[in-house]
């Protein structure tokens, strides 16, 4: 809880350990599959698509200029890393299937990989004391909201703390934004740098159905306070809106 000169709490959060996911995809690995043997089918096979076996010594005469490779070199080159790839997609499948007949019915939510993250759980103001501090703000010439300025100055040095003995690689939250223009979301990622990233996931509780997941990497947040202590106090010039 942050509270104000008179002992008020203005602002309350709350922080908790949690994790972020990049996602297992079961299909891609079977396409992979797929793909190694029609390039082994292709080169070994005279008879196989003829449009599809010119595609193919097309690329192949493009690898072996490039590498000053012989034919047949490209040849072996192409034929090992197809027979290797197939061998691990195929017991990445395998390794699933297992896991699965080991686990039995727990709900396991399996992944390709894991990170270790912070979840910033609440962040709320006290509107009736923060618009009472908001006339104090503007006379004071501060550039940046009050919410904008706890959060830099007094949340993010905890979230880096953590990350010095939990490890912790994301901040995430989930924005309860009910606003028609996502003001809120636009908010968390203009002022205080989270974002809506593709290629990560995490659980989600019933408590924030309807909320959006957005995220940061903390070495990120370190930078952006750094940036953001350093650009507090306006220059004389700057006008202040």
């Amino acid at each position: 809880m942050i509270k104000n000169e008179n002992g008020q709490p203005c602002l309350f959060f709350a922080l908790k350990c949690g994790a972020l996911f990049e996602p297992f995809d079961e299909q891609k690995l079977e396409i992979q599959i797929e793909q190694a043997k029609n390039i082994l089918e292709m080169l070994s096979n005279p008879d196989a698509d003829e449009e599809k076996r010119k595609k193919l010594f097309a690329k192949l005469e493009c690898i072996r200029q490039q590498g000053n490779m012989t034919v047949d070199q490209v040849i072996t080159a192409v034929v090992e890393r197809a027979n290797s790839q197939k061998t691990t997609y195929q017991n990445a499948l395998k390794m699933l299937e297992n896991d699965r007949i080991r686990e039995g019915k727990r709900p396991i939510l399996r992944v390709g990989k894991t990170y270790s993250g912070v979840e910033i759980t609440h962040f709320c103001t006290d509107d009736n004391v923060v618009e009472v501090m908001k006339d104090n703000w503007k006379k004071e010439g501060f550039r940046y909201p009050i919410g904008q300025t706890l959060f830099w100055y007094k949340i993010v040095p905890i979230i880096c703390k953590l990350q010095e003995s939990a490890g912790c690689q994301f901040a995430f939250l989930f924005a309860a934004d009910k606003t028609p223009d996502g003001a809120l979301t636009t908010y968390y990622n203009v002022a205080l740098k989270f974002e809506k990233l593709q290629n990560v996931g995490t659980s989600k509780p019933f408590y924030d159905f309807c909320c959006e997941f957005m995220s940061q990497e903390v070495n990120n947040l370190k930078t952006g306070r750094d940036f953001f202590l350093n650009n507090f106090n306006p220059d004389m010039d700057d006008e202040i809106i």
